[in-house]
């Protein structure tokens, strides 16, 4: 078919040639005076389906009830396809990217890789030009599409997009935001530089991308980079059967790869997998990505786009009835309205689009149940060395325990059984004082706590071993000729006279030791578990609780297990009110300043 300029194709008027391109041109459309790019191709070496998967995809970024700028027209002329976007320059990349990495259903799709492969070149073809650049505007070459511009919310001009992306920038700029980014984006695998940081996002990018999944997916900014510093990242394979071999080692190695990887090596990486021949053909896949972003709009000067554009910019009319949106790359293939601003001059109108693209596709990543093989992707990398910890502190806090009981036995300093630890074997189940703290109640939940040790008191160890049931052992036939020496076995007057002198304190007598005797009356006198809190106020200051003087200034109390509301006084005469927890083998500290 011959084409010319002013030749009107379904809503659109061809204004001239892109460029030296012989299959693309700037474009109008009729109804909206919206400015265009129409591409023509040939019908046979596209694959339909994928390209309007790809468009359905697209569309999802908004809600159902806005108008949104999209792919808005595909279509036949005589044994040609065209198809019509707005004219967005790089910013078409940035939406196919969302698209590509949170729909599942296009991996499966024999030109996904090579796809994939395509537009990752082209993100670090914009990422050294602006290396090589570093004091070009970003708005100077509206080509160009970093992989910042896909994660950060800052500009104002991409929307749906994930806060917890925005530390990237960081990596990419040098610049550190502050706060919660900065730390986050100094602790990753690479270090903070501009390159180091457009490589890592690249692979962050690519890895989604493939595997229509999102990295970050439920994990904070701190458990993804531990995550992958571990070596955890999952092989693409594992979640997409159909990449290749040679594309997912490459993509998990340098993702995870220490010290940082140069862009020249993901560039020439890409090269040779986006031209591996598929069951499409290479044909099919340069024609798919020519019509979504025509490599003659790639190849254009930053001076031929500017000047072109400006030339060929429309009179936006008013008379639709409806504000036209201007035409800025990446608001105006977003659509609806900048989420930063309350401007109402932002609604884009567009001609219907085809049947298939009518319904908005519904995006499940966030809300989808996690696979089995993804529970290495969900896990805390963190949450295994607290457990470890607490197993420890558990353990040494119950070995601690016994020497105390055995230095009561032994008829030593008995004040030793009234330190903050003894509570430990009081009344109170582990298992319920762990569950007072919210770290250990959600490990709990989860069903990744450690089990409670045995650590029951005097009550609970006397109703296990009753006297009666165990046969006094005869320790000359069981021993042999070890001798139990005089100090570690008590004789009967000491352990009754360690009984008289704290009959508060009991500990359970060994099962080798039956003629120790068990006094209900002291079992009834064990006191309620106390925990140490430790005040630290000015001197004068007096500390009430419940009407009860605990000490002034400087002091340290003993207080039952559970929250306490403590009364300060201070000398001027002014009240104030603190709140404290006691827990189990840590002080409590409450600090009162002046």
């Amino acid at each position: 078919m011959e084409k010319s300029e002013g030749l009107v194709i379904g809503s659109y008027r061809l204004n001239g040639l892109l460029g030296s391109a012989s299959s693309t041109y700037f474009a109008e459309n009729v109804h909206t005076g919206e400015l265009s790019v129409v591409k023509f191709f040939s019908g046979e070496n596209v694959d339909q389906k994928f390209w309007r998967g790809i468009s359905s995809a697209a569309r999802a970024e908004v809600e159902k009830d806005e108008r949104i700028c999209h792919f808005a027209e595909v279509g036949f002329v005589d044994d040609e396809i065209y198809a019509a976007a707005p004219y967005l320059h790089g910013a078409t990349i940035a939406q196919l990217i969302k698209a590509l990495s949170r729909q599942r259903d296009l991996t499966l799709t024999p030109l996904h890789e090579r796809t994939v492969a395509w537009i990752a070149l082209e993100l670090v073809r914009a990422a050294q030009v602006t290396l090589r650049e570093p004091t070009l505007p970003a708005s100077s070459d509206r080509n160009l599409v970093l992989p910042t511009e896909y994660f950060v919310l800052h500009s104002g001009l991409v929307r749906g997009l994930d806060r917890r992306w925005s530390w990237l920038e960081t990596l990419t700029s040098g610049f550190p935001l502050g706060g919660h980014e900065a730390s986050a984006a100094y602790r990753s695998p690479h270090v903070a530089s501009a390159e180091a940081g457009q490589a890592f996002s690249i692979l962050v990018m690519l890895w989604e991308m493939l595997v229509g999944y999102r990295l970050f997916r439920r994990n904070t900014l701190e458990e993804t980079i531990d995550l992958i510093q571990e070596g955890t990242v999952p092989d693409p394979r594992t979640l997409n059967p159909r990449i290749s071999k040679e594309m997912g080692v490459f993509v998990q190695k340098t993702l995870m790869a220490r010290g940082g990887v140069k862009l020249s090596v993901i560039e020439a990486k890409l090269k040779r997998l986006a031209q591996m021949d598929g069951e499409a053909g290479v044909t099919a896949a340069q024609a798919l990505m020519s019509t979504i972003f025509p490599d003659e709009l790639v190849g254009i000067s930053t001076k031929m786009q500017l000047s072109m554009l400006k030339k060929l910019e429309p009179e936006v009319p008013r008379s639709v009835g409806e504000p036209i949106l201007p035409p800025n790359p990446l608001d105006a293939f977003l659509g609806g309205r900048d989420p930063m601003s309350q401007d109402d001059s932002t609604t884009c109108i567009v001609t219907p689009p085809i049947e298939e693209l009518q319904r908005v596709a519904q995006l499940s990543w966030l809300e989808d149940e996690a696979a089995p093989r993804m529970r290495v992707v969900a896990r805390k990398p963190k949450r295994k060395g607290k457990v470890q910890a607490g197993v420890i502190l558990a353990a040494l806090l119950v070995i601690f325990g016994f020497t105390l009981q055995a230095a009561v036995r032994s008829g030593g300093n008995t004040r030793m059984s009234e330190m903050s630890f003894n509570p430990l074997f009081g009344e109170t189940p582990r298992a319920t004082q762990m569950a007072a703290d919210p770290v250990d109640a959600e490990l709990a939940i989860e069903g990744e706590d450690v089990e409670a040790l045995p650590m029951g008191g005097p009550r609970e160890v006397a109703a296990e071993v009753p006297s009666d049931a165990l046969p006094e052992p005869n320790l000359g036939e069981e021993l042999g000729a070890i001798e139990v020496p005089s100090e570690v076995v008590p004789s009967q007057p000491q352990a009754q006279v360690a009984l008289q002198k704290e009959p508060a304190v009991r500990t359970a007598s060994p099962a080798y030791l039956p003629s120790a005797p068990v006094a209900e009356e002291s079992v009834k006198e064990v006191p309620r578990a106390t925990g140490d809190v430790l005040v630290n106020a000015p001197a004068g200051v007096k500390v009430w609780k419940d009407g009860q003087l605990l000490g002034t200034g400087r002091f340290s109390a003993s207080l039952p297990f559970g929250e306490h509301t403590l009364k300060v006084e201070s000398e001027g005469g002014g009240t104030s009110y603190f709140v404290t927890r006691v827990r189990p083998g840590v002080a409590a500290i409450v600090d009162i300043g002046n």
